[in-house]
């Protein structure tokens, strides 16, 4: 272990490799986060008492759709 640390280049390949790995992994992570906070919201608002289309509605609220969509759907 000693020898990749006192390397420069073996210590620039670590680094090399190491951070793609990362950021997907860090990436992932975060989607998976992401998915379990959604969920909990929508058990909440069942537990509440929502309706399917009251929640379709919240979690719609926050989300940019494109501009031919948007116009579609106002048409």
């Amino acid at each position: 272990m000693d020898k990749i640390f006192s390397n420069p280049e073996s210590l620039g390949l670590l680094m090399v490799f190491s951070i793609p790995i990362v950021s997907v992994l860090a990436y992932y992570w975060h989607e998976t986060v992401k998915t379990r906070s959604n969920n909990e919201l929508k058990q909440s608002m069942l537990e509440r008492g929502m309706s399917a289309q009251e929640i379709e509605q919240v979690i719609n609220a926050g989300v940019k759709t494109d501009k031919k969509h948007a116009h579609k759907t106002a048409s």
